[in-house]
């Protein structure tokens, strides 16, 4: 039990020292407003076709692995599973390393700055903290869902086999809904996607909680339109840039790393968040495992899974107001820091 806990500390570290320079690439691959926010969409798009390809070969490859004609997964078929993904990981990693370019780079010599510094730069960082909240808020909606959505799917609606559906749809309009991204935040602005986002699957949600439990009509035209808007992380992503291109302006120093370290902090904070408040909230609920629900259990249920997210999906979407830099401000300083940079200064 102590090396599966020391392995999978090493590997959550392992990944967050990979993904925070990939979540910061796009800032320093170009400094145009729309191809960063194409790269995020990409990205996006590649992380729900991801996540729809493991999700369906996982049971399968876990039971193959397993071998001897298994019902249920044992040690080998989780050890080859991982192993192969492992394997599988290597040569993508290896592709963006190789065919991604670092084109944004401060002019000079960088001056040293210590931890505190750095700490300070970022807390100064309106528009950065801005975001860290908006992400937090989503982040702890989102995932607090996912960990109690499978006892509302059981138990609401009475239906072990329709988990799969209502838990792959999301992901699979949200790939749909990706392609409308980068038009639409050209258009009307990344503040406004993320904020008309999160409102609209809101009531995607506020859909689902009024749903009598037999209407699955209903129930699936709001996870329809809750998947179809799920698109506001990329915007979130393209928002960091421009609150360190903002801090580039203000400071001098320019902070791509540690600002999507702080990104990726609100996102592991809401993650934890949204598990664990999400299990403590059914057993206030009144949930008991196993067990026959009593009206009020169902009725809290659906509160859980579904009202408290739309809940905090309009916090989130109110929390957007507080960002008052458009992307023509944002444009405008990053010509600004091009000038400067040019000029050396």
């Amino acid at each position: 039990m102590n090396w599966a806990a020391v392995t999978y500390i090493i590997a959550g570290m392992v990944y967050t020292l990979t993904n925070i320079p990939y979540g910061a690439l796009a800032g320093v691959m170009t400094e145009d407003t729309d191809q960063r926010n194409l790269i995020n969409t990409s990205r996006s798009i590649g992380m729900n076709v991801g996540m729809i390809i493991v999700n369906s070969l996982s049971p399968v490859l876990l039971l193959g692995f397993t071998g001897g004609g298994a019902e249920v997964a044992g040690s080998r078929g989780y050890t080859m599973t991982a192993l192969l993904y492992g394997i599988i990981s290597i040569p993508l990693f290896l592709l963006v390393f190789f065919t991604s370019k670092e084109n944004v780079r401060p002019a000079g010599e960088q001056a040293k700055f210590s931890v505190t510094d750095t700490i300070g730069n970022l807390v100064k960082n309106k528009y950065l903290m801005i975001v860290t909240l908006v992400m937090v808020i989503q982040m702890t909606a989102f995932m607090g869902r996912i960990a109690v959505c499978a006892y509302w799917v059981i138990y609401c609606l009475g239906s072990f086999t329709m988990i799969s559906l209502i838990m792959t749809l999301p992901s699979v309009l949200g790939i749909v809904g990706s392609f409308f991204v980068p038009a639409a935040a050209k258009r009307i602005g990344k503040r406004n996607v993320l904020m008309g986002s999160m409102a609209i699957q809101a009531v995607g949600l506020l859909v689902m909680y009024l749903a009598p439990f037999d209407n699955m009509k209903m129930v699936i035209v709001g996870d329809c339109i809750f998947g179809l808007f799920n698109v506001g992380f990329p915007m979130t992503l393209s928002m960091v840039t421009d609150s360190v291109d903002y801090m580039e302006m203000k400071s001098g120093v320019r902070t791509d790393g540690t600002a999507y370290a702080t990104y990726g902090l609100a996102t592991k904070i809401g993650n934890a968040l949204g598990g664990s408040l999400g299990v403590l909230a059914l057993s206030a609920a009144g949930y008991v495992a196993n067990a026959e629900q009593t009206a009020g259990a169902l009725k809290g249920i659906n509160t859980v899974v579904n009202l408290v997210p739309a809940i905090l999906f309009l916090l989130g979407a109110a929390s957007c107001l507080l960002w008052n830099m458009s992307d023509r401000d944002a444009d405008e300083i990053r010509q600004q820091l091009k000038e400067r940079n040019c000029k050396g200064i």
